[in-house]
């Protein structure tokens, strides 16, 4: 247990020398348990094990994000990093989304009138229920082995969404 506390500490000292806040560095899973290794047929306790998952949110900002690559990647913590790319304000983006779903369902339903001969009346209803909204961006996992100043140029892919809604328009 002191390895990891050692561990954490370092992390969150070489975070903060390059301006990440400690409380920026967020537990997302933490666990311990037992550690026994075989030994001539039997299982010999040897401590405990843990397993801290934390999750450090930084802006799309090069620089900033080769700092904290750097310094981990030379610090003591020995950290294993993953980078994945998320939208900082899905809310914005589901409305958008559905916005532009409702003048997309509003277009092809005037097409499909007019190819059926008849006209788009008053909207009657919009159902738009308990749907899961599923935003995807991409992860990539990076090992720091350099001692060397990182440079990525990293530009993530972007981002998709799916949302549903029903709209039913009376016809005349």
């Amino acid at each position: 247990m002191d390895e990891a506390n050692r561990r954490l500490n370092e992390l969150r000292a070489d975070m903060q020398s390059v301006g990440i806040a400690k409380e920026d560095l967020k537990t997302r899973f933490f666990n311990i348990t037992t550690n026994y290794e075989r030994i001539e047929k039997r299982e010999v306790f040897k401590g405990y094990k843990a397993n801290h998952r934390l999750e450090l949110k930084l802006p799309m900002d090069k620089e900033t994000l080769n700092q904290v690559l750097t310094k981990i990647s030379r610090g003591a913590s020995e950290t294993q990093m993953k980078i994945g790319f998320d939208v900082s304000n899905k809310q914005a983006l589901q409305n958008k989304s559905l916005t532009q779903a409702v003048q997309d369902a509003k277009e092809k339903a005037k097409a499909l009138t007019q190819a059926a001969g008849v006209k788009l009346g008053e909207l009657i209803s919009i159902q738009y229920g308990w749907t899961e909204v599923h935003i995807s961006s991409s992860h990539q996992a990076i090992i720091a082995e350099s001692v060397t100043p990182y440079d990525f140029d990293i530009q993530p892919d972007g981002v998709g969404i799916e949302d549903g809604a029903t709209l039913v328009w009376e016809l005349k």
